[in-house]
C-alpha cells in the first residue's frame, strides 16, 4: 500500500474591519453643586461587528460625555434680609414697661439645593418703656385742718 498523506488546506479568511454598536443609555448625571453644572457619560462597543481575521479596530471613541446642567443645582446657602420695623410698642400699664419686635428672613437668598439655613434668630425683641406709663388710680388725700383755711 501506497500511503498518500492528504495536506489540510488551510481556510483563508477575510479580514473583518470592526463597526461600532449603537450609543447606550447616558448615564446618571453626576453633578459639581459648587458650580451647579454636571455631566454625563454614554458608551458604544466595537461589535457591530467585531474585528476578525487581522481587520482594523473601530475608529473614535468608545464614551461620549455630555453636559446636564439642567438636572443639577448650585448649594446656596441662606443669608438674612435686612430687619423689618419695629412693631407697635406693647404696653403693661401695670408696670410701665413695654417691648417690640422685629423680624428678618433667611431669604437674601434663600438656602437651596442642601445649602445651610440662616443661623440666629429671625426675631428680636426690645425695650420701649419711655413710650409707656404707669398707669396710678386716682384717689383723695387725708382731710387737712380747718385752720389753713382763709376767709
Amino acid at each position: 500500500g501506497s500511503f498518500r498523506r492528504r495536506r489540510r488546506r488551510r481556510r483563508s479568511c477575510s479580514a473583518v474591519n470592526g463597526g461600532w454598536s449603537g450609543w447606550g443609555g447616558w448615564s446618571s448625571c453626576s453633578c459639581n453643586h459648587a458650580t451647579g453644572t454636571g455631566t454625563w457619560t454614554r458608551y458604544r462597543s466595537c461589535n457591530s461587528p467585531s474585528p476578525s481575521c487581522g481587520g482594523s479596530s473601530c475608529s473614535g471613541s468608545s464614551s461620549m460625555t455630555g453636559n446636564c446642567d439642567s438636572q443639577c443645582c448650585k448649594t446656596t446657602n441662606g443669608a438674612w434680609s435686612g430687619w423689618g420695623s419695629w412693631s407697635t410698642c406693647s404696653c403693661d400699664h401695670t408696670t410701665g414697661t413695654g417691648t417690640w419686635s422685629r423680624s428678618r428672613s433667611c431669604n437674601s437668598p434663600a438656602p437651596s439645593c442642601g445649602g445651610s439655613s440662616c443661623a440666629g434668630s429671625a426675631t428680636m425683641t426690645g425695650s420701649c418703656d419711655s413710650q409707656c406709663c404707669l398707669t396710678v388710680h386716682g384717689g383723695f388725700t387725708n382731710w387737712g385742718s380747718w385752720g389753713d383755711l382763709l376767709l
